[in-house]
């Protein structure tokens, strides 16, 4: 099986930091429309300062917590669709799969979800194994039992009726030389 490597995700994962931050922008803006206090009301400065304090202290967890479920959701839903992958995964040709090479459920698309923040909050090290694994897997890929792997090669080696399961897939034609026996060689 042809795995994806560290970079490659990488930039899949870049890819997809940017839709979702403009995401996040845009709900931002809405939460900041919809729990702004009218400028009349800000009139006072003792009242400016209560309402903006008010205000920071619901927009903050509210963000937050925004933010969390956004990429919860994003990643989890696109990574068990038919696709198998986020945009920028299939911008990439990289999709996410389980042992079986097949979609991933809600369950395991979630725990590789939630052990990618942990794989992040121990120094990233959980990222950083990825080039070093056999199977190019970091830390939340091992936790939920999931492979990202090459979407073309997986759906040539299905086509072509290779076992995928068994490594590796794809045999290549061994050829031997031939060589004449010793003792014929020395013979005069």
């Amino acid at each position: 099986m042809v795995y994806a490597g560290f970079w490659k995700r990488l930039f899949a994962y870049i890819i997809d930091d940017i839709i979702l931050y403009l995401f996040t922008y845009i709900g931002l803006l809405i939460i900041m429309l919809l729990f702004s206090m009218p400028i009349a009301a800000l009139q006072s400065d003792s009242l400016y300062s209560q309402s903006f304090d008010g205000l920071f202290s619901v927009i903050v967890p509210s963000m937050f917590l925004f933010y969390l479920v956004l990429r919860w959701l994003y990643f989890t839903l696109m990574e068990m669709s038919p696709a198998q992958g986020t945009l920028g995964k299939m911008a990439l040709g990289i999709i996410v799969t389980d042992e079986r090479f097949e979609r991933v459920t809600f369950g395991r698309a979630t725990g590789r979800f939630f052990g990618r923040i942990l794989s992040g909050l121990i120094l990233y090290v959980g990222f950083l194994i990825i080039p070093f694994t056999s199977k190019k897997q970091g830390l939340h890929d091992k936790m939920a039992g999931t492979y990202v792997v090459d979407k073309k090669v997986l759906l040539l080696a299905k086509q072509l009726g290779l076992d995928v399961h068994q490594p590796p897939f794809v045999q290549y034609p061994t050829y031997t030389a031939y060589t004449p026996e010793p003792a014929a060689r020395f013979e005069q």
